[in-house]
């Protein structure tokens, strides 16, 4: 399998940069490309380096794409890095898949999000599910920090540019890719969309848990993650006319407070 990995950066972090680079040249995959794009302060003689001011995460993971070699396109922050056996595992787990999510740690080794219902599954909410978990992938959506997707589809559904960081770019990339945009009528508010001009892309989306990545810094969740009402996980992206007692998920959020580790053993997630 061959690989272009695209590292997204404000260009102020050559160390962790330097250890990615090192992680991925350590899996010694047989054809790859690292392409990392930002406002660089370096230069790295084995990568392709673009230079790019505006602080837009979407222009930069769709330019990527456009000066992309290889089908298989790895999407990466600046704060992580492969886990050894990266590689094996992807050869061992196929290429049959459009978008497809790894294992994602923390720094301390707990599990991040990765595998993630969208808030109108009742039970798990905006939270990690179980990596068995296949039954409605429309529900899901696919973390924005790491993920791994066709070039094809990625140049064919580019990320919408008018979405800026935490305004929840990945989850209306997701909606439009996995299916369930029109469901969704804050997005299509939000999007400017007629619902009767509807069109149908799902992909096939899939979990590879013989591939895992980590972070490479503390990872503080933004701003109102745990509130009840934020945009990701919250009102903004629930169905208008939806109830909290409905929900599995916020009634225990609201028990727990921000203890978001607790919360996901609770549910069974977690071991």
């Amino acid at each position: 399998m061959e690989f272009t990995f695209g590292i997204v950066t404000s260009g102020k972090q050559k160390e962790r940069i330097l250890k990615i680079i090192k992680s991925i040249e350590e899996e010694n995959i047989e054809k790859y490309e690292i392409i990392i794009i930002g406002d660089l302060k370096f230069f790295h003689k084995n990568c392709k380096m673009i230079l790019f001011n505006p602080q837009s995460l979407t222009k930069k993971k769709n330019m990527i794409c456009k000066n992309a070699k290889y089908e298989n396109l790895v999407i990466m922050h600046d704060y992580i890095i492969l886990e050894k056996g990266w590689y094996n595992g992807f050869t061992n787990f196929g290429n049959d898949w459009d978008i497809c999510m790894n294992k994602i740690k923390t720094i301390d080794n707990e599990r991040t999000i990765d595998w993630i219902g969208l808030p109108s599954c009742k039970k798990y909410g905006n939270v990690n599910l179980p990596y068995n978990y296949v039954t409605d992938t429309k529900n899901m959506y696919v973390s924005g920090s790491y993920f791994v997707v066709k070039k094809k589809i990625f140049r064919q559904h580019p990320l919408n540019e008018n979405f800026k960081m935490f305004e929840a770019e990945d989850i209306e990339w997701s909606k439009r890719l996995l299916g369930g945009l029109y469901d969704s009528k804050w997005l299509l508010d939000l999007c400017k969309l007629d619902k009767t001009k509807e069109t149908k892309n799902p992909c096939i989306y899939k979990m590879n848990t013989e591939s895992s990545v980590k972070f490479i810094k503390k990872k503080q969740f933004w701003k109102g993650f745990f509130q009840k009402y934020d945009m990701h996980s919250g009102d903004n992206s629930r169905p208008r006319n939806y109830k909290k007692e409905d929900y599995e998920y916020l009634l225990k959020r609201e028990e727990m407070g921000n203890n978001y580790f607790i919360l996901r053993k609770e549910l069974g997630i977690d071991p």
